[in-house]
């Protein structure tokens, strides 16, 4: 049984104070940058409720990319989508009403990537190659009909 009254200085009370400050740095770590793959975490957090002791991934691709990589992972994963969807809004607007096909490729690669995001809301679709190489590719589709490098500062 311990003690709940505190530990003098003389007992060890300073060293003990001190010991805390090296967890609180990995838990402040492991929430900037995240702990690693779910696959080696899941077994030692798994509830005894739980109904499987294992799992590969979480069905949500936010919560997962949290989960692994921390917030700066989904800062940088949001990033990535919102910059997309920014430049690309951007570039159909910039588009004549008489590039119907261009117009058409933009509208269809912007509608392509926001549903594979909602679809990421209910599995965890990033981490499926096949897939996320289609996205990849859409996303880049209509920058392929940039014919101009926008000035500095635009």
């Amino acid at each position: 049984m311990s003690s709940t009254r505190p530990v003098s200085a003389t007992q060890g009370g300073v060293a003990g104070a001190l010991d805390w400050r090296p967890s609180i740095h990995r838990v402040l770590l492991a929430a900037l940058v995240g702990p690693g793959q779910l696959k080696h975490l899941y077994p030692g957090v798994a509830t005894a409720e739980a109904m499987r002791r294992s799992t590969s991934h979480l069905h949500n691709t936010p919560l997962q990319i949290t989960v692994e990589r921390g917030v700066i992972g989904l800062v940088t994963w949001l990033w990535i989508f919102v910059a997309f969807l920014v430049r690309g809004t951007a570039l159909l607007r910039r588009l004549p009403a008489e590039a119907g096909g261009d117009r058409a490729l933009v509208l269809g690669s912007l509608a392509a990537v926001v549903t594979f995001l909602i679809a990421g809301l209910f599995e965890y679709n990033f981490g499926d190659t096949e897939v996320l190489l289609v996205v990849l590719a859409l996303m880049a589709l209509p920058f392929a009909l940039v014919t101009e490098r926008p000035a500095a500062g635009a």
